[in-house]
């Protein structure tokens, strides 16, 4: 008799583990349906739906769905499921659901399960129990991430923004001051940028070539220089945090100023170079030259130029130059184009020589320097002279060198004693007669941050081998390799988005030589202050990867073709089982500057991301796949590198492919979230 009560006790405890099984199944599948979930709970009807029909079909509640994949071995119907419900079913009808909350908005599923009458098997006790079971997961943040693919994207996030003012003859700082962050109203043109901006007050234009260095820093407060000689550590002061951005040299700016005297006269064997401005109708173009014609996000394209040349009061009409017999005849060009003479408008006695879009600016050219040449010849004695304007203009066309800056703009205020003669402020006449100069604001568009729904492009791999975006993640492994299968090494999150802090930005303790002979580990697995014993750093790839990123494209991607199932809205989300779908490391903007990579490298990882690819190159937008998208417009494709682009969004990683952090999941970010079983 003890042995058969025995018997069926030990019968109920076996419902009752089968129960937790029950509830632990449809509470992971549902966990995995979270990814049409969104901040707005208008939107979310679908995907609450969504997520319960996933749950109940692994839950073996037999009468909410007669399909459900697992079933009670003894009496089927008797289990019965309520989902994010505060209490449990205890007989029909079912308790409502979502009485704690729907799984959208609270951002869990609460599975409660009971097995009603637990069967006898020998039916000697005089009742029967109904073993009841709960399980709940919520969606957190993921702290490390299987399987990333072997690339980095930028983050473009200073904290700080600075615009220095130097003299390009003598390499002398004149100003530098710390520039504001701006909040612009919906439909601004310049709302596409990530925009800083601020006022030189008093602005002393006593030089004659002024450059502008703009810096980057991801400390509050970077040391800035007062006057004189640019110090080194101003622009190399932290490797990792702050950037400064300019031509080849600190004296070569992303902007340049041309300052002019404006009171002496000139003469036909010694004219005077005044005001030169560039124009800028075969540059400006919506939406990427919005800052044309001095500094070019997009070309190539073309300025033209408009020059100001005294050559001394002659007659026939006054200040034309051009030819006559008592005067002067005189010739005029801007980098070889020739300019024309227009016909002075009064008060200008002296004309304007011009031409339209001549000249060119290369794509990737960085700073194009304009020089005005001449040539004259007077007509009593037939004396000829000539000479050269050098660096008269610079106007700049977006490069490696200008980073993340895609826009810069130079604007003139005037002041009580100075009247600014055109409100771009790149040639602009002396002072020294007056009290007060003018105020120049400076407007810096940076590359914006990454966000929800934004095409974002890259570069992984180039000619001639340049540091591109390319991570090393595995010891003895090929790039073609982790491209088509993912990284073996998981990869943990260096910043903490709670405190905005990072755990080792510098990546100084990491050592991409350890670890066994496959996976990389940044530290030992016991560190005390990094509970996730994975790496937080990634190894740089320097050299030619190019090669190796067309093998890996075409054996993910091509061979066959994955079809691209990207929905605009955001409401629909294409399978996680997509290969397009993706996870990549996220690192600051001023990781992988530079040219090359030294064999200890390493980038901090910023946040793991969820990402759609939609296009790469080379050989094309489709590249043997229809379906691709072109890249977003500015981005600058070239046959011979690695491009990818793509879409970030948050997703939940399928059959738990990371940790967490514990941070509730942002439905509007572009994290990796993680289905995370807390009760």
């Amino acid at each position: 008799m003890v042995g058969v009560v025995v018997v069926d006790i030990g019968n109920w405890y076996v419902h009752a583990k089968r129960a937790q099984t029950l509830v632990d199944a449809g509470a992971f599948a549902g966990g995995t349906k979270f990814t049409r979930c969104t901040s707005d709970p208008a939107f979310n009807g679908p995907a609450n739906t969504e997520i319960k029909l996933e749950a109940l079909k692994y839950a073996g509640d037999t009468t909410r769905d007669p399909a459900t994949r697992n079933l009670q071995e003894q009496q089927t119907k008797d289990v019965h499921v309520v989902l994010n419900s505060n209490t449990y079913w205890t007989g029909n009808p079912y308790p409502s659901d979502d009485t704690l909350g729907d799984p959208c908005s609270v951002k869990f599923l609460d599975v409660k399960g009971t097995d009603d009458d637990a069967p006898l098997l020998w039916g000697l006790i005089p009742f029967s129990a109904s073993p009841k079971k709960k399980a709940r997961v919520q969606i957190e943040i993921a702290k490390s991430v299987n399987g990333v693919l072997p690339w980095a994207v930028l983050d473009v996030d200073p904290v700080a923004v600075a615009a220095i003012f130097v003299d390009e003859e003598t390499g002398e700082v004149l100003y530098a001051n710390y520039l504001n962050k701006q909040s612009l109203a919906p439909g601004d043109p310049l709302a596409i940028y990530n925009v800083w901006g601020g006022d030189f007050i008093d602005f002393d234009v006593t030089r004659q070539n002024m450059g502008v260095i703009i810096l980057t820093s991801k400390i509050a407060s970077p040391s800035l220089p007062i006057a004189g000689a640019l110090p080194p550590y101003t622009c190399n002061q932290a490797a990792t945090r702050v950037r400064c951005y300019s031509g080849s040299t600190g004296a070569s700016g992303l902007s340049f100023i041309h300052g002019y005297d404006d009171d002496p006269a000139g003469s036909a064997a010694s004219p005077i170079i005044k005001d030169v401005r560039l124009t800028s109708a075969g540059c400006s173009t919506f939406p990427t030259n919005l800052s044309a014609p001095y500094y070019v996000f997009d070309g190539p394209c073309n300025v033209g130029v408009e020059a100001v040349l005294d050559f001394g009061n002659q007659p026939n009409p006054p200040g034309n130059p051009t030819s006559t017999p008592r005067g002067i005849r005189a010739e005029v060009t801007a980098n070889g184009a020739s300019l024309t003479w227009i016909r002075p408008i009064p008060p200008d006695t002296l004309g304007t020589w011009s031409c339209g879009n001549c000249i060119g600016l290369a794509a990737d050219s960085g700073r194009n320097q304009v020089d005005i040449s001449w040539k004259t010849q007077t007509g009593g004695n037939n004396t000829k002279k000539n000479g050269t304007f050098g660096k008269v203009a610079a106007p700049y066309v977006t490069n490696d060198a200008s980073g993340p800056v895609n826009f810069l703009e130079l604007t003139c205020a005037s002041s009580v004693n100075y009247n600014c003669p055109t409100l771009l402020a790149n040639s602009l006449p002396d002072e020294t007669a007056s009290l007060t100069g003018p105020t120049i604001h400076v407007t810096v568009g940076l590359q914006p941050p990454i966000s929800m729904g934004q095409k974002v492009p890259f570069r992984v791999a180039s000619l001639p081998g340049s540091k591109n975006q390319a991570i090393d993640c595995d010891k003895n492994r090929k790039f073609e390799d982790e491209i088509l299968e993912g990284c073996f090494t998981p990869f943990a999150l260096n910043y903490d988005k709670a405190t905005q802090t990072w755990r080792d930005l510098d990546c100084d303790d990491y050592d991409k030589n350890s670890g066994s002979p496959t996976f990389r580990y940044s530290l030992p697995v016991d560190a005390p202050y990094l509970p996730d014993p994975h790496p937080d750093c990634a190894a740089v790839r320097p050299g030619d990867v190019l090669g190796g990123f067309r093998k890996g494209m075409n054996a993910r991607f091509e061979s066959p073709c994955t079809p691209n199932n990207w929905d605009p809205t955001l409401r629909i989300i294409p399978s996680d089982l997509d290969r397009r779908w993706v996870s990549l490391v996220v690192t600051d903007a001023t990781a992988f500057e530079g040219s090359g990579a030294s064999p200890d490298d390493a980038i901090p990882v910023k946040y793991l991301g969820s990402f759609y690819v939609v296009g790469w190159t080379p050989g094309g937008v489709a590249n043997g796949c229809t379906g691709n998208e072109s890249p977003p417009p500015g981005w600058k494709a070239r046959s011979n590198s690695g491009d990818v682009w793509g879409y970030f969004r948050w997703t939940v990683l399928p059959g738990g492919g990371g940790t967490s952090t514990g941070q509730l999941c942002n439905f509007d970010g572009n994290d990796q979230c993680i289905a995370v079983l807390v009760e």
